[in-house]
C-alpha cells in the first residue's frame, strides 16, 4: 500500500506563523505558532520537554504567504540559517574544529584592525603584538597575587579576575562569566590560570565579519523585563499557558485518501460520459 503525506501543503495554507525546532535527539518538528502580540510562543512535549520561545521577524523564511522559522530546542532566538552559513565559512576558513570564544573576539578584533590596516598580513601581526602585551601583563598580575596565605584557591581566583578588570585586562562580561564559573564549580583555579594563558593565544586568519558578531551577540539571550511581563499576562490569562501552546503539524492528508478521490472522480467522469444521452432527458 502506498504510504506518503502532503504536510508542506498544511504549512503552505497556514494562517499562523510556523516554527521548524530542532531536539538534541537530532528531529525535527514543526509547530504551528500561537503567538503572544505576535512576540512570545509556548511548546509542550508531554512531560519531557517544555519551552517560551520568542520570535524576531527578521529571521523569519517565507513558504509561500507563511513566515517558517528554525529553532534549536535549547536557545529561545531563531537561528538566521544564513548567517549560521556564513559562521561555517569562518571556522572553515581559520581551521577551526570548534569556533571558541576568544576565537570570536579575536576575530572581531582583526576586523576592527582592518579597517585601520588594509594589508592583513599586517593586521594580523598587529593582532598578534597586541594579545603578546596583554598576556604578559596578565601573567606578571598573577605571579604579583600568587596563593594568599588563609586562602582558598578559588578566593584567590576571584582576586586574580577582580584585579585584571582594574587593570583593563578583563572585560565586565568576561569577569562576571569566569566569577560565575568559579562560584558555582565549573572551573577551579587551575582551569582559570590556563584560561587566561589560551585566549591570547592567536588561532585565527580571517576577520570576523559584523552580522556573523551580532548574530553570536544576541543568540541566546532572553529580555529578561519582557519576559517577567509575558509570564504575568500568562497568569491572569482565563485559559492560561494552554491557550499558549503551539500545535504540533501532522500530515494533511494521506496519499491512500488522495488516491481513492482521484480514481472515484475518474470513474464518475466516465460514468457520466457514457450516460450522457439518458441525463439529457432527465436533468433541466
Amino acid at each position: 500500500m502506498i504510504s506518503f503525506n502532503f504536510p508542506n501543503w498544511e504549512i503552505h495554507n497556514a494562517k499562523d506563523p510556523i516554527g521548524l525546532v530542532v531536539y538534541p535527539s537530532r528531529k525535527m518538528k514543526a509547530y504551528k505558532l500561537r503567538a503572544l502580540s505576535g512576540k512570545y510562543f509556548v511548546i509542550k512535549e508531554g512531560r519531557t520537554y517544555e519551552g517560551i520561545f520568542e520570535l524576531d521577524p527578521t529571521k523569519a523564511f517565507l513558504f509561500g504567504k507563511t513566515p517558517v522559522y528554525l529553532f534549536d530546542s535549547r536557545n529561545c532566538l531563531p537561528i538566521d540559517a544564513t548567517l549560521v552559513n556564513e559562521l561555517s565559512k569562518f571556522s572553515k576558513k581559520n581551521n577551526l574544529g570548534k569556533i571558541k570564544e576568544k576565537d570570536r573576539d579575536h576575530g572581531v578584533m582583526l576586523k576592527a584592525l582592518t579597517e585601520k590596516i588594509p594589508v592583513l598580513e599586517n593586521a594580523i601581526e598587529q593582532l598578534k603584538t597586541i594579545l603578546k602585551k596583554r598576556q604578559e601583563k596578565t601573567l606578571k598580575t598573577i605571579e604579583e597575587i600568587g596563593q594568599p596565605e588563609g586562602l582558598t584557591p578559588k578566593e584567590t581566583g576571584f582576586i586574580i579576575t577582580n584585579n585584571l578588570a582594574g587593570r583593563d585586562l578583563l572585560t565586565p562580561d568576561e569577569k562576571a562569566k569566569l566569577d560565575q564559573d568559579l562560584g558555582l564549580g565549573k572551573m577551579d583555579y587551575t582551569g582559570l590560570i590556563s584560561y587566561l594563558k589560551d585566549r591570547d593565544i592567536l588561532r585565527v586568519s580571517s576577520p570576523m565579519e559584523l552580522n556573523v558578531q551580532m548574530f553570536l551577540d544576541d543568540f541566546g539571550g532572553y529580555n529578561p523585563e519582557q519576559m517577567a511581563s509575558f509570564l504575568d499576562r500568562l497568569r491572569r490569562d482565563e485559559k492560561g499557558l494552554k491557550q499558549m501552546t503551539s500545535i504540533p503539524i501532522k500530515s494533511w492528508i494521506p496519499a491512500s485518501l488522495v488516491m481513492a478521490l482521484l480514481i472515484g472522480g475518474a470513474i464518475a467522469v466516465m460514468i457520466l460520459v457514457q450516460n450522457s444521452g439518458a441525463l439529457t432527458g432527465i436533468l433541466p
